[in-house]
Order: structure tokens, then C-alpha cells, then sequence
């Protein structure tokens, strides 16, 4: 997708990371070969836990209003025994446990 340059206010996330931009990510590529930055950018993008957390706290602070579409709140329970793990998999994909 592209856009015009400069800065663009409220974007949501899905945007921004669909967007035809460079990102900090590619910046540290620029001093590598210029074949292993177009190799990284060809090759699709697997997500780490810190990404997942860094995009839940980024949708918490700067788009709370949708943060229950993206991400599940998890019942408070000791995986250590059979009850509460069956209650995770009961619990999954409710968004809401107010609800």
C-alpha cells in the first residue's frame, strides 16, 4: 500500500504494517549486503512472543477501544493442574470474561 510521505497520525496497526515503508527493522539491514536486505524483505514475517506483546501493549495505550477485537484476556488459573488447563481451551476465543 502506498501513501504520501510524512507523518500519519491514528493509523491502525494493520495499516501501518501493510504499509510500503522502511521501518527500524529494515534500517538495521542497510549495513548488510543489499541481497540479505531484499532477501528480508521478500520472506514472510514470523511473529515472536515480544512482537505479539509489543503489538498488544502498542493496541492498549494508543487504541484501547479495539483492543478486545485483537486480543483475549485469560482466565486467572495454576496451569500446574488438569482442572484449570481444561478451563483455558473452554475459555478459548471469548474475548470478553465480563460478558
Amino acid at each position: 500500500m502506498n501513501q504520501p510521505n510524512g507523518i500519519h497520525k491514528n493509523q491502525p496497526s494493520e495499516q501501518y504494517l501493510s504499509a510500503d515503508h522502511i521501518n527500524n527493522s529494515a534500517l538495521k539491514l542497510i549495513n548488510t549486503p543489499s541481497l540479505h536486505y531484499k532477501e528480508s524483505q521478500a520472506l514472510p514475517k514470523e511473529e515472536t512472543i515480544a512482537m505479539v506483546m509489543n503489538s498488544a501493549v502498542h493496541t492498549a495505550v494508543l487504541e484501547p477501544s479495539t483492543l478486545l477485537e485483537h486480543y483475549c484476556v485469560a482466565p486467572k488459573c495454576d496451569i500446574r493442574n488438569k482442572e484449570s488447563k481444561l478451563g483455558i481451551s473452554a475459555s478459548h476465543g471469548k474475548n470478553n470474561p465480563n460478558q
